[in-house]
């Protein structure tokens, strides 16, 4: 080893002391809370992955569980599509004949309640979280619709939801499909 290189691993040696996770917890009033840990872990795998090449990437096991969900083309729901605005939940599209269909939900309803529970605030993975669920299970949402005075109770059967990836298919000459 040169010189330089002998200082370098003498200088980071002694560092490393300093930062290990020992002797960063010995320094700590209360141990660290593990979602602080996960972030951390997570927030570095993705950093010495950023310099690899833009193909790669690292995906925490929540995102990819649902990315495999998204590309395996069903999940246990009620069947709608939501987004967040200004602290509501907001129905903007429901899978045709899905549960919520069935039970009358309309694109535009505000999702209210989720059991018990008001939604107001609350993120769409919140809400996603609580209406998924085993094939058969029972979950209560009340809506609020626009023009309507009232809460609107729904109890509602989750199913199966089929996840349509390709709406339309023809052939544009024989041996080419589109």
């Amino acid at each position: 080893m040169t010189r330089r290189a002998d200082e370098a691993v003498r200088a980071a040696d002694a560092l490393g002391r300093e930062h290990t996770p020992s002797g960063v917890r010995s320094r700590l009033r209360r141990p660290p809370r593990a979602s602080y840990l996960r972030d951390f872990v997570y927030g570095a795998i993705d950093g010495m992955l950023s310099t690899l090449d833009p193909h790669s990437s690292f995906l925490p096991p929540r995102d990819f569980a649902s990315m495999r969900e998204r590309q395996g083309g069903k999940y246990f729901g009620i069947g709608i599509s939501i987004v967040s605005a200004n602290g509501d939940i907001t129905v903007t599209s429901l899978f045709e004949g899905s549960p919520a269909y069935r039970a009358g939900i309309r694109r535009g309803d505000v999702i209210a309640l989720v059991g018990e529970e008001s939604a107001k605030g609350w993120s769409t993975q919140e809400v996603v979280d609580r209406v998924k669920g085993p094939k058969g299970t029972m979950v209560q949402v009340t809506m609020r619709r626009p023009g309507v005075e009232k809460l609107i109770p729904l109890t509602i059967e989750r199913d199966e939801i089929r996840i349509v990836t390709v709406r339309t298919a023809f052939m544009m000459a024989p041996g080419t499909g589109y």
